[in-house]
């Protein structure tokens, strides 16, 4: 088939399959984009020789979305190519993207991920850039006194019953309160330096590496595209066109409501309005309808 048949067999196709009154088989239409697209770049400064890579085969499926990975310490440019320039009569460079400016963290070059896709419209654009950086980070975990909490909670919580058991409480905190004395006196570590040295103790997990994502501005050049200006004078042309065509379809509209109404007098002053007018009256309407 020819690209006319091709069309016009896939226009038949999808009426049918939109059409209510049909039914057709479940096929699944495929899109595939007719030109080799590459991506261009340099690898650095001071390399002149560029880089090339093909992004997007002929035949390749639209829409489709590609992702490739650079390492630069400072802003680039990169250019979506077309590689048939032999098949047809178009420029080979499609557009140019500059990625920056951005700044590593560590001083070194960075590593970006720049992601470039194919919509549905058959255009090649660069849609984002983003510098990866991975970051160690630990994470402390502090042995917190919640167990010691608790436990002090309990302590005083247990009201006594009776006597008895309040003076073994009385007898158990002049105990501890003697060993405490007799630790101090010794040199040995008492009750509070312990806890002291419990609640800065901390455990503390190996470092965990973290990808961290920032994203980096992209200016778009597209070779053969309208400027700004003549972008805008030609949305504002577009603007007048649409009045006109209004303006024009309502003088219209208005132009038949007239004519319809001078018909349906007409009838009316032979009809319904005849016996209510004289004879010159009614030649006189006529005349000026």
């Amino acid at each position: 088939m020819n690209a006319s048949e091709c069309v016009a067999r896939g226009c038949a196709l999808q009426c049918a399959i939109l059409s209510p009154t049909f039914k057709v088989r479940e096929f699944q239409v495929n899109d595939g984009f007719p030109f080799s697209i590459a991506l261009s770049w340099k690898p650095d400064a001071q390399n002149n020789e560029t880089q090339q890579t093909i992004v997007f085969p002929k035949g390749n499926a639209i829409p489709s979305t590609k992702a490739m990975t650079f390492y630069r310490a400072n802003t680039f440019a990169v250019d979506i190519v077309n590689v048939d320039t032999n098949d047809a009569q178009i420029e080979p460079k499609i557009s140019t993207y500059t990625v920056g400016p951005f700044q590593s963290s560590n001083g070194e070059k960075a590593k970006l991920k720049l992601k470039v896709r194919l919509n549905i419209h058959g255009i090649v654009s660069v849609e984002s850039a983003t510098m990866l950086e991975e970051e160690e980070v630990e994470v402390p975990v502090s042995a917190t006194n919640e167990a010691q909490k608790e436990a002090t909670k309990m302590d005083t919580d247990e009201t006594p019953n009776d006597p008895a058991s309040g003076t073994d409480v009385n007898m158990q905190e002049s105990k501890s309160a003697t060993d405490t004395a007799e630790g101090a006196e010794n040199g040995a570590p008492t009750s509070e330096e312990k806890s002291v040295s419990m609640d800065t103790d901390a455990k503390v997990e190996p470092s965990k590496k973290k990808v961290k994502k920032t994203n980096i501005p992209i200016s778009e050049l597209v070779y053969g595209a309208l400027g700004a200006a003549e972008l805008n004078k030609a949305v504002e042309k577009e603007y007048e066109m649409a009045l006109q065509d209004r303006v024009m379809e309502e003088t219209k509209e208005k132009k038949n409501a007239v004519e319809a109404y001078v018909y349906d007098m007409r009838n009316k002053l032979y009809d319904k309005y005849g016996d209510f007018v004289t004879p010159e009256d009614k030649e006189g309407l006529i005349s000026k309808l």
